[in-house]
Parts: C-alpha cells; structure tokens; sequence
C-alpha cells in the first residue's frame, strides 16, 4: 500500500512539474511570421499568454526547408512591452535575404524563391527585470556584509586605535607648546607666562599673537646693557 502510495505521489509530482515546464514554454508564443523573397527583415507577431507584462523575450528561431532539413538557426534577444493576452510585432534580420529566401505563407515570387518554414522555440522573457532585481538584492547583501564587517573590525581593534590617536593627538599638543615655549625665548619673552596663556587659550592662537607681537625690546636692551 505504502508503495503504492510513493509512485501515485512521484506521478503526480512529474505532471505538476511537466504542466509548469509547459507553461513556461508556452508564455510567449509566435503567431505569424512574415518575409518575402526580397525582405531584409523578418516580421514575427509574438503572443503574451501570461498575466504579467512581457518587457524583454529571448528565443530560437530554427529555419527549415521544405524537406525537413534544418538550413539555419539564430538566437535573438528582443526588447518589447507585451500587454497580458495581446500580441506584438518584432523585426528580426531576414534570413539569407541574399540568395532570395522568402517564408512558405509569405506573398512572394514563389519560382525565385527558396521556401522554408520556421520553428519558434521560446528561451526566456522578462530577463532584465531579474537582472535588476539580482543586482540590487547582490548590493544590499554586498553594503550588508561591508557594514558587519567594519563593525566587527571596530570591535576588535577599538580600544588600540583610540589608544593611537590619543597619542598621536597628546604628542601633537606637546610640540605645540614647545613651540610657543622656543618663540617666546627667541623673541625674549617669558616662556613660562607663554605656555600658561597656551594653557588657557590654545597653543595655536599663542602662537600667532607671538607672531604679531615680535621681540620684547626693552628686555632685550636691559641684556645688551648688562653686557
């Protein structure tokens, strides 16, 4: 009973597959085909059997002579908005328009003609749309993943690279007071006073007011005095 039940369940499995693979077949189906012996382009009426809008289709077009022969085949990619339930014309590139090839119900001179008749083999449709959705969903997962791991990576090495700054920034600071320490010398001023009003202000605008203010000239004539 059991085995029984399993190959009755595997049936239907295969048909629903066989019915959806069917039907995917079938989404776009060709309606008519048009070219005459001295056409440079194909006309294919193509039909949307969806309840979806059609925005691109890829197919197969294979071209066979009027003894059964395969002649020719050629893979097109086609941009076209087709509605739910209408249909829509597209121009492909005439087949061997050059050595006056014309389509078996086309109106043609059918004694400088080589007739054949074609198959239409749907490949896809709507491929850009998932394209687009896939490189966005690849995006997010690609900003997603950036994001975890810097924050991983801030986790990790938080403490150290605070630790860096703030040396780099105290050793920033200390030179700066060097400096205004080594200006107010030069320019014969207090160093000590110097680096206290650093102190209170900022080392940089010390640094430009001793700019501005130059030397102190009475103390530097009461040093050449006592020399």
């Amino acid at each position: 009973m059991k085995r029984t039940l399993l190959i009755l369940a595997g049936i239907l499995v295969s048909l629903a597959s066989f019915a959806l693979s069917k039907d995917g077949a079938n989404a776009v189906t060709m309606l008519d085909y048009e070219q005459a012996w001295n056409d440079d382009t194909g006309r294919l009426s193509l039909k949307n059997n969806t309840k979806e809008p059609i925005e691109d289709v890829a197919f197969q077009i294979t071209y066979i002579n009027m003894e059964g022969q395969t002649i020719g085949s050629e893979d097109f990619n086609k941009d076209v908005y087709i509605a739910p339930g209408e249909a829509k014309t597209v121009e492909i590139p005439a087949f061997r328009y050059d050595d006056h090839y014309a389509y078996y119900k086309s109106i043609a001179k059918k004694d400088a003609a080589n007739i054949f008749i074609i198959r239409f083999d749907l490949m896809d449709y709507n491929r850009q749309n998932r394209l687009t959705a896939g490189e966005k969903d690849l995006n997010n997962d690609t900003t997603s993943a950036v994001y975890h791991s810097d924050e991983s990576l801030f986790h990790r090495l938080g403490p150290i690279a605070w630790l860096g700054l703030y040396v780099i920034l105290a050793g920033a600071m200390f030179g700066l007071y060097v400096i205004v320490a080594v200006m107010a010398n030069k320019r014969h001023r207090n160093a000590a006073l110097w680096i206290l009003l650093s102190f209170i202000t900022t080392p940089l605008l010390a640094i430009f007011v001793l700019l501005i203010v130059g030397k102190d000239c009475d103390r530097n004539n009461e040093e050449d005095g006592i020399r």
